[in-house]
């Protein structure tokens, strides 16, 4: 098995590897802390590939494998690991069924896992320590279906961006967070029971409070729990129940505030839209700028060409 340690930026905080291998045996060894065997089940050569990327605590993975293959398999027995069906990979699940393009599914140790590859081998995974998720993906399943794979997506363009050295500091920092957040969603309930309205608007005042102390890259649903010790779900109850808005939609319209912001100050300074953007933990060009014009009626870089009004420099980031 080949090996490869590939460049990071300094300070990044992220870890990027890749291991090529050419005998199913060696590729068993490719997932550290997995407890993997495989069969090959069609002729021909064995081509694997493993590509690591380690920020913080998150731990994202791609793999892919050239042939027909039998996996039995369990991750490491203290992570929630959310596999992710990638287009063109023919999968059935032993106990599940066939798995469906960008189809995510939970895999823990709880249980030894068993698939089977009929063709082309092409799964994304994301991982967390247990206590990063709720306790509703502590259990194998098959989650609800997310037809577009917008989180498979933005995770694919993550490791994109870091392998090509284009990721921010600020989005590294960011991005363990946003995709806790994106998976939490389908383990958390839909509302926190017994959140009365007066519960509920003292909980989002914590959240606007919260809001105006924390640095840019910490304005996510995962930081915000922890910084007040509230579930993710009454945070997202508390929300809905104030503003009509899931809080991944409120913050959401609150990172592309601070985008226009950020690019009317920026007139003359040599600012880039997609700098900024990125800074922001937008990955996706194209749905980016959808967003912004859909929330502000322009495309960003017509707000960068026109002179903003004068800001306030006493403001906080996000006022």
């Amino acid at each position: 098995m080949e090996f490869q340690q590939l460049d990071v930026a300094p300070g990044a905080g992220a870890q990027i590897s890749r291991r090529d291998s050419h005998s199913f045996v060696d590729h068993e060894l490719a997932l550290e802390g997995w407890d993997q065997t495989y069969r090959q089940l069609s002729a021909g050569r064995f081509s694997g590939r493993v590509e690591t990327l380690g920020l913080g605590a998150m731990t994202l993975q791609r793999e892919q494998v050239g042939c027909c293959v039998e996996n039995q398999f369990s991750p490491p027995g203290d992570s929630v690991v959310i596999g992710f069906n990638l287009p063109g990979s023919v999968i059935y699940d032993a106990q599940l069924g066939p798995v469906a393009d960008w189809q995510p599914l939970v895999v823990t140790s709880a249980r030894e896992h068993r698939i089977f590859a009929r063709g082309c081998f092409d799964v994304l995974m994301v991982s967390f320590p247990q206590e990063a998720l709720p306790e509703g993906l502590h259990r194998p399943a098959r989650l609800a279906a997310d037809p577009q794979g917008n989180t498979a997506k933005w995770l694919l363009a993550l490791m994109g961006s870091v392998k090509s050295g284009h990721a921010s500091d600020s989005l590294l920092q960011m991005a363990p967070d946003l995709a806790a957040d994106a998976l939490s969603a389908w383990g958390d309930p839909a509302a926190a029971p017994g959140l009365s309205e007066r519960r509920s608007m003292a909980a989002f005042d914590d959240i606007l409070g919260a809001m105006g102390e924390v640095e840019p890259e910490a304005m996510t649903a995962t930081r915000l729990s922890q910084k007040l010790g509230r579930p993710r779900a009454e945070l997202r109850s508390a929300c809905k129940t104030v503003t009509g808005l899931d809080l991944s939609q409120f913050l959401l319209a609150r990172r592309l505030s601070d985008v226009h912001r950020a690019l009317l100050r920026g007139q003359g300074a040599g600012v880039k839209v997609s700098d900024v953007a990125m800074d922001h933990g937008f990955l996706h060009w194209g749905r980016f700028a959808q967003a912004y014009r859909a929330m502000f009626a322009e495309r960003p870089s017509e707000t960068l060409q026109r002179r903003g009004p004068a800001v306030r420099g006493a403001l906080p980031h996000f006022a």
